[in-house]
């Protein structure tokens, strides 16, 4: 229900994930939107034909008042999207309707989220996937017409208005469960009494559309439009009374610890331990943890690391409250930067990722995503319009100084670019540096200099 964006592919190379990973965490970043990272590698780094149902691979991204778009992939390197996975850790089945064909529903997000969506897809499926199609409510996929796009929002728009004021004119009784209250609104608006015991008795596919309607109404659930499934009606009935009951528990959901969650069970003080004990009661309480679907991971180096997570996890991550859900198959995954950014990895990866798509001139992403972001981008892109290629030779990033929330990052550089029209090469090298500034929880391009200057 609602105007939605229907996608699915194959990732054409195991190796390219973590880049795809890293080209959409950049987008989210600039956006401001919000994005969670699945697991950042296969293993061998390679496909696999038998398909891991434990660990789903690649990243998702939430604009505002829209369903998370999933570029994510099973271990065979196909898509999935999350719901997707959640049915098939739960059902065991490989349906490529159901399991393969991802969906976005961007109907309150507006045109222009919902463009940005599509020209991302369009920059991933191009640079890293094969066999992909897409299908947009919006028709901005097939025709990239704007105007159409716009039409097309203001008349999903107006139906789901039209919609709602029907709703309005046939209030729910306080008293009146959802099934005699559709019976009841069929009487009004047709126009006629329907005797309960005369109703037909519904068909296994009637019983599943009316779970659909009553989980859209009830919970506000999105279902793919338009698409054909070869998937049993008994397993589509059973997946929609697993969605039913998540969101039957999430509606009288409470918050607990997630000490609460894994059972309170004994611990020892870090302090009490020494270096060999301590990692016996680490590996003790990660069995507990995983045990009650409770993972948590690390994206950087520490020293003395053993010590540093034991610590974290019994003096803060026990405290930390989550909502208390039971569904078979689901994990509450938790990364310690999130507790505990890590700056100067942030920084760094943000200095290397603007210099090697700013030198990028064999797709667009740069200018579609980045070109405004710097307060110098006028200078920065009038000498990149001079050129057809550019290639890093040599990088070696150097020291960051934070103050607040600010932040100065210097490095070293060679590269060399050809200029337009010419075969010729012009070596740039010295030194560099950017400045951030630190908002919404990321650090953003602020000025950047680099050594291209006679």
């Amino acid at each position: 229900m609602g105007l939605t964006i229907h996608y699915k592919g194959e990732l054409k190379n195991a190796s390219d994930l973590k880049s795809i990973i890293d080209a959409v965490k950049d987008v989210a970043k600039s956006e401001k939107w919000d994005y969670f990272v699945f697991e950042e590698q296969f293993e061998n780094n390679s496909f696999s034909e038998t398909i891991d149902k434990e660990n789903l691979f690649g990243i998702m991204i939430s604009p505002p008042k829209c369903d998370p778009l999933c570029i994510s992939f099973l271990s065979n390197g196909r898509m999935c999207g999350i719901i997707n996975f959640n049915l098939l850790q739960k059902e065991g089945i490989i349906n490529d309707d159901l399991i393969y064909t991802v969906f976005s529903k961007t109907q309150y997000s507006g045109y222009e989220n919902h463009k940005k969506l599509i020209l991302l897809l369009d920059y991933i499926s191009k640079k890293y996937l094969e066999n992909f199609e897409c299908h947009d409510d919006g028709l901005y996929w097939e025709t990239r017409d704007e105007k159409l796009l716009k039409e097309t929002f203001k008349k999903y728009t107006n139906l789901m208005d039209s919609f709602s004021s029907s709703i309005e004119m046939i209030p729910m009784n306080e008293d009146e469960n959802i099934e005699d209250y559709l019976i009841r609104m069929a009487e009004t608006t047709n126009k006629k009494i329907i005797d309960e015991e005369e109703l037909p008795k519904l068909s296994i596919e009637e019983e599943n559309e009316f779970k659909r309607m009553k989980l859209s109404l009830e919970h506000d659930a999105l279902f793919p439009e338009n698409i054909k499934s070869n998937l049993p009606p008994e397993i589509e009935g059973q997946f929609l009374d697993y969605v039913m009951n998540f969101e039957e528990q999430y509606k009288n959901v409470k918050r607990i610890t997630v000490y609460e969650k894994i059972g309170q069970p004994d611990f020892k003080l870090q302090n009490k331990l020494n270096d060999e004990e301590i990692e016996i009661e680490l590996e003790k309480i990660e069995t507990i943890m995983k045990n009650h679907n409770i993972a948590l991971g690390l994206i950087c180096d520490y020293d003395n690391k053993t010590r540093l997570i034991y610590t974290f996890i019994t003096e803060e991550l026990f405290n930390h409250e989550i909502d208390d859900i039971n569904i078979p198959g689901m994990i509450t995954h938790f990364t310690y930067e999130e507790f505990h950014p890590n700056n100067e990895y942030d920084i760094e990866n943000a200095c290397i990722d603007f210099i090697k798509m700013f030198l990028n001139k064999k797709n667009d992403f740069y200018e579609e995503f980045h070109s405004k972001e710097a307060t110098n981008h006028e200078a920065l892109n009038n000498f990149r319009s001079l050129f057809k290629k550019f290639k890093i030779k040599y990088y070696k990033f150097g020291e960051i100084l934070i103050n607040d929330d600010k932040a100065k990052a210097t490095f070293n550089i060679d590269f060399w670019g050809k200029i337009n029209g010419s075969v010729n090469k012009i070596y740039y090298s010295g030194n560099g540096e950017m400045t951030f500034k630190h908002e919404y929880g990321y650090w953003y391009v602020q000025n950047v200099n680099l050594p291209i200057m006679d």
